[in-house]
């Protein structure tokens, strides 16, 4: 059986003089080149200069590409995060996981259970794995070959390093930051600004480098992610426009939302982002700059250990249940194929934690598990699907970058310091303003002694809610979504059918009748079902 790598009909391509091309999705650029058609040429030229593994890794975005040589070889890699969602199975290499449920090649036994349990239970899939067996994602470090060893492709390193390895010869983040936003400069740019940390870093960004743009946000009116990014742009005098997101579309909405995201994703968590895309593509803009992954340029990950912040040895159970573990529903999976996978999940989870990223300080430990396991997963498909409406880069999510934040000085990243000064540094009236976690930005020990007593009541209030939320359900923060969404999820004409073909199937609890479902899993069920009603 022949190999394929397919290029999807999004891709854009750029041609050298030889003959050899390179094709791609989603944002690419080298450092002082523009993104796009320049940094592809540039990328082509340095293919003949020093070599394609060594080419890769000069690349910068959230991206999947494919090579192609002048004797008609392709070769397809992702971004050096790997935040691209691309798969491979034994024959076929594509960006579009419906590729393979339409191949003809797999049916309900090719289901991998694991797979189906995340995507039940978390809407999201971990540890590069799919539904179906022997199909996974593409790896940040692998580049796929069209040229069969055996049988199917053959892979080479691009000889990444690992991003989490103690290194003391790194760039500083600041430098990094701005020199990825130059070659986005004549862009028609939106940028997130929502009322917590890491976007006002974005924003900071943005100002101190000059770069236009103008900032938005989704929510419901009177929510902190509406009305603390007016005032900053009242402060700031920069242009900000909400998007109120109603109801009343979704249900003709949903099936075109479900094929962008090729059914591994709660779509429904994903619809206000869709709207606001849409907003942005009929006001002509062409980049959506978001602020994926700034949290690793803080404290967040290491503050899972408080107080022993600076502990050698790493507690994965510990950092599990604080930052990752989601409330879990036994009975849905009560009498199922997936009931001993749903039972042990938790525990399946750490070991597996601990035997990927064990390594010293802690803190290396519990940001290469935030990186690979939430970010790339949850972060990676969110992305991805949004390049599918409009390029979309995450500022933060950048290799190199993700390396030298991960080698910053501790004291670098308590209480936010980084962010302090660049926020305080582009604006001191911004750095006033407070979060919704209310903290400021602002420098000097009398701020940062008041931002510490607002830490501790706000780790109370979140202790609260955290344990409200695993006993009750009750989400931990007000919600973004118009009151009348969850009313819209439980109406939707696809709920009821889609639930008895996964009882059917065997993976919901036969038992159940809708109105039993938590209105946060029915976006994972229509996703599952329409996977398995593919391979059916």
């Amino acid at each position: 059986m022949s190999n394929e790598i397919r290029i999807s009909k999004r891709a854009k391509k750029a041609v050298a003089t030889d003959g050899s091309s390179l094709a791609w999705e989603g944002v690419l650029f080298i450092p002082h080149f523009a993104e796009g058609e320049t940094s592809a040429a540039e990328f082509l030229r340095l293919v003949v200069e020093i070599g394609l593994e060594k080419a890769t890794r000069v690349l910068k975005g959230l991206f999947f590409a494919v090579y192609e040589n002048p004797r008609g070889e392709r070769f397809a890699f992702v971004d050096n995060c790997g935040y691209f969602y691309a798969y491979r199975s034994e024959n076929l290499v594509s960006a579009d996981f419906v590729d393979f449920l339409d191949s003809g090649k797999f049916g309900i036994s090719d289901i991998d259970l694991a797979g189906i349990t995340d995507l039940l239970r978390e809407g999201l899939l971990f540890f590069d794995r799919t539904p179906i067996e022997g199909v996974t994602r593409i790896a940040a470090d692998s580049i796929i070959s069209e040229k069969p060893v055996s049988s199917g492709f053959s892979t080479i390193s691009k000889g990444l390093i690992d991003i989490f390895t103690p290194d003391d010869d790194v760039r500083p983040p600041d430098e990094i930051i701005a020199e990825s936003l130059e070659s986005f400069r004549g862009r028609k740019i939106a940028i997130d600004l929502s009322g917590g940390l890491d976007t006002r870093l974005t924003l900071a960004f943005c100002l101190a480098r000059e770069i236009p743009f103008t900032a938005f946000s989704h929510g419901v009116p009177g929510h902190p992610d509406i009305e603390i990014p007016k005032r900053l742009a009242e402060v700031g005098g920069f242009e900000y426009r909400p998007v109120f997101v109603e109801p009343n579309d979704l249900p003709d909405d949903l099936d075109g939302m479900l094929s962008k995201m090729d059914y591994l994703h709660n779509t429904i968590s994903f619809y206000d982002n869709y709207k606001m895309n849409l907003d942005l593509l009929r006001d002509g803009f062409d980049l959506r700059v978001q602020s994926g992954s700034a949290v690793m340029l803080r404290d967040f990950w290491m503050f899972s250990d408080w107080p022993f912040c600076k502990r050698w040895k790493p507690n994965f159970a510990r950092l599990y249940s604080i930052r990752m573990k989601s409330k879990s529903y036994p009975g849905m999976f009560k009498n199922t194929h997936i009931e001993n996978l749903d039972r042990t999940f938790d525990d399946d989870i750490v070991r597996a934690l601990e035997r990927r990223y064990s390594r010293s300080p802690a803190r290396l430990a519990n940001e290469a598990c935030a990186f690979h396991y939430r970010h790339r997963a949850g972060g990676g498909r969110v992305m991805t699907f949004g390049n599918r409406q409009i390029p979309t880069f995450p500022l933060f999510c950048d290799y190199e970058l993700i390396h030298s934040a991960a080698n910053m000085r501790y004291s670098d990243k308590r209480m936010h310091r980084f962010f302090r000064e660049h926020v305080s540094s582009a604006s001191p009236a911004l750095a006033r303003i407070k979060t919704d976690r209310g903290q400021s930005f602002r420098d000097g020990k009398a701020a940062i002694m008041a931002d510490k007593i607002a830490l501790l009541f706000d780790l109370g209030g979140r202790l609260y809610r955290k344990i409200r939320y695993r006993v009750t359900g009750k989400p931990m923060s007000q919600p973004l979504t118009h009151a009348d969404m969850s009313k819209a999820i439980r109406a939707l004409f696809q709920f009821p059918p889609d639930l008895k073909i996964l009882q059917k199937a065997g993976f919901i609890n036969p038992s159940l009748s809708p109105d039993e479902i938590p209105t946060g899993k029915i976006g994972n069920i229509i996703a599952a079902a329409e996977i398995v009603k593919k391979l059916a």
